[in-house]
């Protein structure tokens, strides 16, 4: 209907770019009827002799290599009027990504394009009535082949204003070689007729051998008798300064891309990259290497009183210092706030590793003199070992981060080692034993933690959070035994025992009058892989005569990614049940819109990591704001995770992010305390007022 009702003409083309249909306003444009068209194609009908060739090479190689294209081009309807047309054709692909056929929007700009050249003349002409000033000027008589130039031009290669005389041949040869041959292509086509005027930029040696960056342009000043071109006129300044400062420009942006504004260390997306190369050489060579991650002690103390002015100098005396500890085949980079990461090559024991440390510590431990004040640090260094701890760089950073929070959690001034199970006394055998009986003796308890729309302040969802309340060994947080039970099987039990619970306890929270409220349950990948799943989504919802559009479904964008086809799949299956659908951790993978668009979620939750260091990070901004945009682009609910500061809430608010999660607004909660939060949320009026501002 859009197509048909539209002002622009539209066809549809099978694969052969034969024409299949098109709308009324396309007949209008062409002059031909359908009758006339079907079976054709458009440059059949539409394109003549004075078709410009270039254009149409173009055309051809983006349909040959499958791309979209947009072009303008002078072709000429049915009744032999001649019109310059727009037209907009793009590929349209199967489920297996082959192309099926193209879509093609056209519009007359006929009007559009005779003013552009209008004013194209006009500047031309403009600038040839300008002599002298900063602007270069040469003039070329084909007859004679001499070349005439004016005092700014051989002022700007530094020759003589008197040496004005030369031949095309000298002009030539001042042209930087790499640029030759595209400045006599350009000069041809004037001569020829295939262009009235050429722009570009190209080079001219000056006479102290240096070459200058020159923006010129150039037409037919005078034609002969003949018609044939007998004089060529062109302007040029000389724009190497800008073209300097645009090449240090790009550098300086590409170096923030990946490294650290405020340090000049290398930053999350640097340390990635060089430690995946690093990690190669020592697979290719049997090397070892550590991973230190490094958190300064009290690092908020020192910005709350001394403000964050003292607290970036620390920073950068932190840099600094690491820098000149380490030797020049390790890394150093800094991922956001007060943490630090060295990548150190080639040490072979526990020996070399401990040494390292020691080393670190007298250069971090003790005073620094910031802004006359005397500021004391210490420090928690967290560490992994390859290929002991990990074979990727997402594993060996994941277990020194737990490592450096065992070390804090000492009370700092410390270092661990990472362990396969950092808290003392837990033993992963017994561990599992018990998770096994934890069902059974009700140990297990679901915590739920509210979500805010950013504009209304009203809570829209709240998230299921399992916890294991042990009785000895008292809360075990999941990221202990979650991954435990998916090895072991038992994560299909525990899911399945999840999702019932909390359709319970919503269903329980409806009862006592609470409004409609939206829980979202995380699925395992193992859970998502059960062909069953849909049966099983459906007896708890049954079980608890809960609606089904109350009941929101996770699951993370790793697993949607690995079989984009399966996944878009099996939620088709569960969307029928009438479930909310949505992707978690969400930027932290490989998505992309063609295929976000084929899993056809409602919702996209922005990860915690790139939430971090919004504020702070303007790599971390740029990928939080991306993500942010992708979703709402897609008309998607966007929610972000672990929002824990103002600063961060005012970003998102400011990207139009339309809902927020985190310990700024409530950390997770025992079923009973949650829900009442969420009562006094809606029953206080004030409140979300202030929390949506």
């Amino acid at each position: 209907m859009v197509a048909r009702a539209t002002g622009y003409g539209v066809t549809l083309l099978d694969a052969q770019y034969h024409i299949v249909w098109a709308n009324d306003a396309f007949t209008d444009l062409s002059g031909y009827s359908a009758a006339e068209f079907i079976g054709r194609k458009s440059s059949e009908l539409l394109y003549f002799d004075g078709t410009d060739p270039e254009t149409i090479a173009r055309i051809r190689q983006a349909i040959r290599s499958g791309r979209g294209i947009r072009f303008e081009i002078l072709v000429r309807s049915k009744d032999g009027h001649e019109w310059w047309l727009d037209s907009d054709a793009r590929p349209l692909h199967d489920g297996q990504g082959a192309i099926k056929g193209w879509v093609s929007i056209q519009s007359d700009v006929t009007s559009e394009v005779l003013k552009r050249e209008a004013s194209r003349r006009n500047e031309s002409r403009a600038q040839m009535m300008i002599e002298g000033g900063n602007i270069g000027t040469w003039e070329w008589d084909a007859r004679t082949n001499l070349v005439e130039t004016n005092s700014v031009f051989m002022t700007t290669l530094g020759y003589p204003h008197d040496e004005c005389f030369h031949s095309i041949d000298w002009l030539r040869e001042l042209t930087h070689p790499e640029d030759r041959s595209e400045c006599d292509r350009s000069i041809q086509d004037v001569l020829e007729g295939r262009r009235h005027m050429v722009r570009g930029h190209h080079r001219l040696r000056a006479k102290d051998g240096s070459w200058r960056w020159i923006l010129g342009a150039g037409g037919v000043l005078e034609r002969g008798a003949d018609g044939i071109p007998a004089r060529i006129f062109g302007v040029q300044f000389d724009i190497t300064e800008q073209k300097v400062a645009d090449e240090q420009r790009q550098q300086r942006i590409s170096f923030l891309a990946y490294h650290d504004a405020l340090t000049g260390l290398a930053n999350r997306l640097g340390l990635r990259s060089k430690l995946e190369e690093m990690l190669q050489t020592s697979i290719q060579t049997g090397t070892s290497l550590a991973v230190l991650l490094i958190d300064l002690d009290r690092f908020k103390y020192v910005n709350d009183t001394l403000g964050h002015d003292v607290g970036d100098e620390l920073l950068v005396e932190i840099a600094r210092r690491l820098t000149d500890t380490v030797r020049a085949c390790d890394v150093v980079a800094r991922l956001g706030g007060d943490e630090f990461v060295l990548v150190l090559d080639g040490l072979p024991d526990e020996g070399h590793v401990n040494a390292a440390v020691q080393k670190l510590f007298r250069q971090l431990r003790g005073n620094f003199l910031l802004a006359s004040r005397t500021v004391y640090t210490t420090c928690s260094i967290g560490i992994s070992r390859f290929p002991k701890d990990g074979a990727d760089a997402s594993t060996l950073l994941k277990h020194a981060d737990l490592a450096m929070y065992s070390a804090k959690a000492q009370g700092g001034d410390s270092y661990r080692l990472f362990e396969n199970a950092m808290r003392p006394g837990t033993d992963r055998l017994s561990l599992e034993v018990e998770l096994r009986e934890a069902l059974e003796r009700n140990e297990l308890e679901l915590y739920y933690q509210p979500r805010i729309d950013t504009v209304t302040g009203r809570p829209t969802a709240v998230e299921a959070l399992l916890r294991w309340n042990h009785p000895v060994r008292g809360l075990v947080l999941p990221g202990l035994f979650i991954p435990m039970a998916e090895e072991t099987g038992l994560i299909e039990s525990i899911g399945q025992w999840v999702m019932e619970r909390a359709c319970q306890e919503v269903r329980a929270w409806l009862n006592r009058g609470g409004e409609p409220l939206r829980v979202s349950v995380n699925l395992s990948p193992v859970q998502f892989a059960r062909e069953e799943l849909p049966e099983r989504v459906a007896a708890a919802l049954a079980a608890a005569t809960l609606p089904a559009e109350l009941l929101e479904l996770e699951i993370t964008e790793t697993v949607a990614m690995r079989s984009p086809e399966l996944a878009a799949r099996h939620l088709a299956r569960l969307r029928a049940l009438g479930v909310s659908l949505a992707i978690d951790d969400f930027g932290t993978g490989h998505s992309s819109l063609s295929r976000l668009k084929l899993l056809n979620v409602d919702c996209v939750k922005i990860d915690r990591s790139l939430v971090k260091d919004c504020t702070a990070d303007p790599h971390d901004a740029a990928l939080c704001r991306a993500a942010i945009a992708l979703g709402l682009d897609l008309g998607l609910e966007v929610v972000a995770e672990g929002v824990e500061t103002q600063e961060q809430r005012q970003f998102l608010a400011q990207e139009h992010c339309s809902t927020i999660q985190g310990y700024l607004l409530a950390a997770p909660m025992p079923a009973r305390e949650a829900f009442s939060f969420v009562r006094s949320l809606l029953e206080v009026p004030r409140l979300r007022g202030a929390l949506g501002k």
